[in-house]
């Protein structure tokens, strides 16, 4: 449906002071700081899980040693999709607009385009905790936070990668998460070095997240304890956004490679055009690329209480 005369009845006659509304500052890029970005040029793009060696064998004397063979692990397949969008004006209502109103669809189609890439990448932390959509799941097959992640090695151990109660961020909940992300094994159940990078919470939380990183002594109490998990003795960075729809789920991306993975195809394409018999102005914008959560180690978090 193309935009006319009836719909912008005011756009046709001087005497708007202002027109508002399509004008809002936006916030900083946030997803590219949750994802792992890749190039892609294909349909879809595979990711190959790998396992290291075990634990050497003694080897008694005049023995052979032991040989192992290293598994493949599980895969995880990314595809690649188009998101458009676009917009058509009259002749007419170009012809008659008073205030210019229309030159600007080019730049809001593509603030809609990034509005849409911090949804589409921001819903797999939203549906985190849920197996219902494809881009969540991890390469085990499970959602990207679980309790029961799959070794690929040892048949029966998992590995939990949210606390075993959901709670609300606290100074408590994050010691936790600490000693619980430190816990990390790989594929053979052997210990890994995996840190916290980044706190990520809702614009409901930034405030608690502030106290408990930035506190030097024991948050909310009259002890003269030290906070452990600081930002001066524990460095975590602080993203806020208002794209989570939990107000109280948080999480922790660490400092592993491909927990969410943002496969850049296309940057977005504006383009103008008018339609020969009617002489009506389309526009349109249109990006290329896809999302998904490969390796779970690359995050923790809670759904909160």
């Amino acid at each position: 449906m193309a935009i006319g005369t009836a719909q912008y009845a005011e756009d046709l006659w001087p005497g708007i002071r202002k027109w508002f509304g399509a004008a809002y500052d936006e916030w900083e890029p946030i997803w590219t700081k949750l994802v792992t970005q890749y190039n892609s040029d294909k349909q879809f793009e595979k990711y190959q899980g790998q396992t290291e060696y075990g634990l050497a064998a003694v080897k008694d004397q005049g023995g052979n040693i032991q040989y192992r063979d290293p598994y493949q692990g599980f895969q995880k397949e990314i595809i690649n999709v188009t998101y458009g969008l676009g917009s058509t004006i009259t002749y007419e209502m170009m012809r008659y607009d008073q205030y210019n109103l229309f030159s600007r669809i080019p730049e809001q189609l593509g603030k809609s385009v990034r509005r849409t890439e911090e949804t589409v990448v921001h819903n797999m932390l939203n549906n985190g905790f849920s197996t219902a959509t494809n881009p969540t799941l991890t390469a085990d097959g499970l959602s990207l936070l679980n309790s029961s992640h799959l070794l690929v090695a040892t048949t029966g151990t998992v590995l939990p990668n949210t606390p075993a109660t959901a709670s609300d961020f606290s100074q408590t909940a994050l010691e936790q998460a600490y000693i619980d992300i430190g816990r990390f094994v790989d594929d053979q159940n052997l210990p890994i070095v995996v840190t916290g990078k980044s706190l990520v919470i809702p614009v409901e939380s930034q405030h608690l997240a502030r106290k408990v990183l930035q506190t030097e002594y024991e948050v909310n109490t009259g002890n003269n304890t030290i906070n452990p998990v600081s930002t001066s003795r524990m460095p975590l960075d602080i993203v806020i956004t208002p794209y989570l729809t939990d107000t109280d789920a948080w999480f922790i991306k660490t400092d592993m490679d491909d927990g969410l993975v943002f496969q850049e195809v296309d940057a977005v394409q504006l383009d103008r055009d008018n339609e020969f018999d009617s002489k009506n102005l389309k526009f349109s914008a249109m990006r290329l690329f896809g999302v998904g959560a490969v390796n779970y180690l690359g995050y923790y978090g809670s759904p909160g209480a």
